[in-house]
């Protein structure tokens, strides 16, 4: 009995290591491979499968974004000068019209 109450107590970090992928870090202290030691403040740990993951679809949208910047539709500039001469006399036919409004009694 103390021998299964000590595999489950064991076993039960274990499990809960497993379900998070992301742990919230408000501080802490890092060593690195090489030997150095750096403190940190803020933060969140990624699991193994969470950092491949996350970088995975970094790579993809780095894809995609791409590919939207090769295929983007090229506007003519006569095109922007239109709407913008349009936008300024619908601009000031509605201010005129505003004026007069304003001065009638």
């Amino acid at each position: 009995m103390k021998l299964i109450a000590t595999f489950l107590l064991l076993a039960l970090p274990v499990r809960a290591q497993q379900a998070v992928s992301v742990i919230p870090i408000e501080r802490g202290v890092l060593l690195q491979t090489d030997g150095g030691i750096v403190d940190v403040s803020g933060g969140a740990w990624l699991s193994e499968q969470e950092l491949i993951e996350q970088g995975q679809d970094h790579a993809d949208l780095r894809t995609q974004n791409e590919e939207l910047r090769q295929h983007a539709p090229d506007v003519p500039y006569r095109w922007v000068l239109g709407a913008t001469a349009v936008g300024v006399v619908v601009g000031v036919i509605i201010g005129v019209l505003s004026a007069n409004a304003a001065r009638k009694p």
